[in-house]
């Protein structure tokens, strides 16, 4: 599948939040990045021999929203780059900006957009456990729809907001979709740059 098709696959795909960022929903990408695909997009970006093929394993091996990212930069070909350092694993999403710019050798541009983009293939996931998390700054709340206020309580505004089913394990704990009242940081641990999400 050529690579500008992926693009297309892989923009449609993305689910827009309440606060207008764009992510790929948890599961989805397993389905565009097939690993035909993957294998037609790796070696159709030039890349030959052992490199291609150790390329290829990589993503398979666990590497898909990184070359979802590179997909969607145009620039398959900085793969190799990744898997040269051990670097091609999406568990070690999210980069700093430092990191990239030596895994990428000094290629500041594509270090800055790589940093920008990895954002939307790696939003939160509420986990069932229900336990205290503290995302960065830049992770994206997949919440859905309209927010409705509810006031003051629990010591911030209250709120309303609707977790996009992708984004959350309580589907044992909750039959119809996710919406739920959220509240301070005490209530449920969720924190963007020192202030409370309400």
């Amino acid at each position: 599948m050529p690579t500008t098709d992926l693009t297309k696959e892989i923009s449609a795909a993305f689910v827009t939040t309440q606060s207008d960022h764009r992510y790929m929903p948890d599961g989805r990408l397993e389905s565009i990045l097939t690993d035909t695909a993957v294998e037609s997009c790796v070696r159709a970006c030039g890349l030959e021999g052992p490199w291609a093929d150790d390329c290829i394993q990589a993503v398979k091996a666990g590497g898909r929203k990184i070359l979802m990212i590179l997909i969607w930069l145009r620039r398959v070909e900085l793969l190799r780059k990744f898997v040269g350092q051990g670097r091609a694993e999406d568990a070690q999403l999210p980069f700093e900006e430092t990191q990239l710019g030596k895994i990428l050798d000094g290629d500041v541009e594509a270090a800055q957009k790589f940093y920008d983009l990895q954002w939307s293939a790696i939003p939160a996931l509420f986990a069932q456990d229900f336990t205290h998390r503290t995302y960065h700054q830049k992770t994206i709340l997949p919440f859905l729809g309209k927010e409705e206020s509810l006031g003051e309580g629990g010591f911030g505004q209250v709120s309303i907001v609707t977790l996009a089913g992708s984004q959350h394990q309580f589907h044992n704990l909750f039959q119809a979709p996710v919406r739920r009242v959220l509240g301070s940081v005490r209530l449920i641990g969720i924190v963007r740059a020192g202030l409370t999400l309400s």
